[in-house]
């Protein structure tokens, strides 16, 4: 695997996925960087405000490598890496990052393109991991995930609904965060990286096929609603019953719709489509992702 590694998010979702996947990997040289101070040994409580602090710590604990799994959906977000990215370049020890690759329709996308701008002009080797949409969001509870919210979009499942934007012949790919972290982990032990691109496509599809398998699989039909790409591009967005349940009468309804409408609407433009140059699925076989097949399987 190398030399050490620092994980920054990943006390939560997507990062805890990669604690995860190191421990059954059995890798023990890693740390978890965090805002806030744990009795865990393995975490160490750094201030992202603070470039100086943060190479600090990065020389105190040797490391290497660091993988950023921060969920980018703030200015405040999106600064804490940029400077975790400048205190990387400068501490002395650290030759390697991957950045927080999330969030694409969001408005704080922006800040994707600066921190691979930043890394382009540093020393550092580095390289991003796409993995598109996560599948975690069609999953039963009978499959666990360490994402703390998540609710269906576009596939509800549980209530046979599906919610399609446009005409619902775009492929997009999905994979579970617990596949997005074992194939990360793997590409930690390639000495060199050929592209400052990977991808991870455990599954592309499209959602008129989704739905079609799931109505073979579970032996009855879906309600399926389309959105017109009008519609979305003001907002406005068919959310999944089991969505909207967990939003209705909150705060975070009406932002929240938007996001969806956004995403939906992203989805429709091809955006959750990837390149399948370098898609790390393909490099290493014995990984065996989880299919959207065995996720339907799972709600008969």
């Amino acid at each position: 695997m190398g030399g050490k590694i620092a994980l920054a998010g990943a006390s939560t979702g997507l990062g805890a996925s990669f604690v995860d996947a190191l421990v059954e990997k059995n890798v023990t040289d890693f740390v978890v960087l965090s805002r806030k101070a744990s009795e865990d040994v393995r975490k160490i409580a750094v201030d992202y405000n603070d470039v100086e602090s943060l190479q600090r710590v990065l020389e105190e604990y040797q490391i290497e490598t660091v993988v950023s799994t921060i969920a980018i959906d703030t200015d405040d977000s999106g600064q804490a890496q940029m400077n975790l990215i400048a205190a990387a370049e400068q501490a002395s020890c650290t030759k390697r990052f991957i950045p927080s690759d999330q969030l694409d329709f969001a408005p704080v996308f922006r800040w994707k393109f600066k921190a691979k701008a930043a890394l382009e002009a540093s020393n550092l080797e580095y390289t991003l991991v796409s993995n598109s949409l996560f599948l975690d969001y069609w999953c039963p509870p009978s499959i666990p995930t360490r994402l703390t919210r998540a609710p269906p979009m576009l596939l509800d499942l549980a209530c046979r609904v599906a919610t399609v934007p446009g005409d619902g012949n775009t492929p997009m790919v999905l994979t579970h965060t617990r596949d997005v972290a074992r194939y990360t982990v793997a590409l930690l032990g390639i000495p060199k990286w050929v592209t400052t691109r990977y991808t991870i496509i455990a599954n592309r599809l499209t959602l008129n096929e989704a739905v079609k398998m799931a109505e073979e699989i579970l032996g009855e039909p879906m309600k399926v609603y389309y959105d017109s790409v009008e519609d979305l591009a003001q907002g406005k967005v068919t959310m999944t019953p089991t969505y909207e349940k967990a939003i209705k009468g909150t705060p975070r309804e009406k932002p929240v719709t938007y996001a969806v409408a956004m995403a939906s609407l992203y989805i429709h433009n091809g955006h959750n489509d990837l390149p399948t140059e370098h898609n790390l699925v393909d490099m290493f076989p014995d990984i065996k992702p989880l299919t959207v097949r065995e996720v339907i399987e799972a709600w008969r």
